[in-house]
């Protein structure tokens, strides 16, 4: 660094350096600082060895300052972060408070058995739902389990990619309800489901099987489907001659989706920060051909 006329352009301030052996009057400047280029004199004489560094000691003060700045904002938005959480989670555990109480009270009331039990499973962790899972079917602990299953074997891809896209996760709990549980009957009974089969009975007929579409229930056709599943995935419907039947698997998870307003939205931030145990559906409608065809 020279003197100035050619020093570096800078705003971190400046410092006089002078040789041992300089002059009195360069010696007196040295080690003055200067904030900027105009402040810093002439050449004092001739031949000045001189040298104008940067005040190197002003920017570890700056870098200091910068650090302390920094680590005030860091531990700012750290705290604001953690209350906003503190929030969330607050406000989820005051939803599932409400919805544990209420939801028992309205399925009384509304005689929706189904979605009661639905919601027991996710919100109780299995815990309460014995008796309900004993009378209408089994659970399987993973997918694993499952494969062992020679009838619902062929089904694992569409289970595990439906739990992927659902849930983010590679496996969860899934819950297999037969053709005799409430459940199914529920189904089997209800107007979408008939016009499911009536409008794929000439597939039906040619022993084609029915699969990779879905059933939408309606809140004022089948309360209780509605609130329980919302819309569910056929896996498979195809006629058995043998028995006279239609045999129909339908997969459905339990979960919630954005934008549905009311109770559902409180479920779904529940359901957001892992209030509720993720899982999946099978259920198994068998229908006598004689009530389509």
């Amino acid at each position: 660094m020279t003197l100035k006329g050619r020093v570096e352009e800078t705003d971190r301030g400046y410092i006089w350096i002078a040789e041992n052996n300089s002059c009195k009057s360069c010696k007196e400047l040295s080690g003055k600082k200067f904030n900027n280029t105009d402040k810093i004199p002439q050449k004092p004489h001739p031949n000045c060895k001189c040298r104008i560094e940067i005040d190197t000691n002003k920017m570890e003060t700056e870098s200091k300052n910068k650090k302390t700045e920094n680590s005030f904002y860091t531990k700012y938005r750290t705290a604001v972060m953690i209350y906003k959480l503190w929030q969330i989670l607050n406000q989820a555990r005051r939803n599932k408070l409400l919805l544990d109480n209420g939801i028992p009270i309205y399925a009384y009331v509304k005689n929706e058995p189904i979605a009661k039990n639905f919601w027991s499973l996710a919100s109780k962790q299995f815990q309460d739902s014995y008796d309900f899972i004993k009378i209408n079917g089994k659970t399987y602990k993973s997918t694993e389990e499952l494969i062992k299953d020679k009838n619902l074997y062929r089904f694992k891809d569409d289970i595990k990619n439906k739990i992927k896209s659902q849930f983010q996760k590679n496996d969860v709990l899934g819950v297999y309800l037969h053709e005799n549980s409430i459940v199914s009957k529920a189904i089997e009974n209800s107007q979408e489901f008939k016009e499911f089969l009536q409008n794929n009975i000439n597939d039906i007929k040619t022993n084609e099987s029915i699969k990779q579409t879905s059933i939408a229930f309606k809140k004022e056709l089948s309360p209780d489907l509605y609130h329980a599943f919302g819309k569910v995935q056929i896996l498979e419907s195809k006629i058995d001659n043998i028995n006279n039947c239609i045999t129909t698997y339908i997969l459905d998870t339990y979960d919630f989706n954005p934008n549905e307003g009311g109770i559902i939205e409180m479920a779904r931030k529940i359901q957001n920060v892992k209030m509720l145990t993720p899982y999946y559906t099978i259920i198994k409608v068998i229908t006598k051909t004689n009530k389509v065809l």
